[in-house]
């Protein structure tokens, strides 16, 4: 999934939820960064090989670079 179709995805969260843009994304990077901690804390390989999966630019991927993977994934 192209980056820009994510974004629009997240987009249109936001508008059916009530919520800023910036709160969605703000939700989902959250809970990118605690999963990827507890899999690094728990050593959970499985996890973190899938994490590794997902072409990230920074240390942490976004919420956007997530959706896309995830729509590639299952395209």
């Amino acid at each position: 999934m192209e980056n820009r179709k994510a974004y629009k995805a997240l987009i249109q969260v936001a508008e059916n939820n009530g919520l800023s843009l910036d709160e969605v994304i703000g939700e989902i990077e959250s809970a990118i960064k605690d999963a990827i901690q507890t899999a690094k804390r728990e050593n959970n390989q499985e996890a973190l090989s899938m994490w590794a999966q997902i072409p990230s630019k920074g240390e942490y991927p976004t919420a956007v670079e997530v959706i896309a993977a995830m729509g590639d994934m299952i395209g």
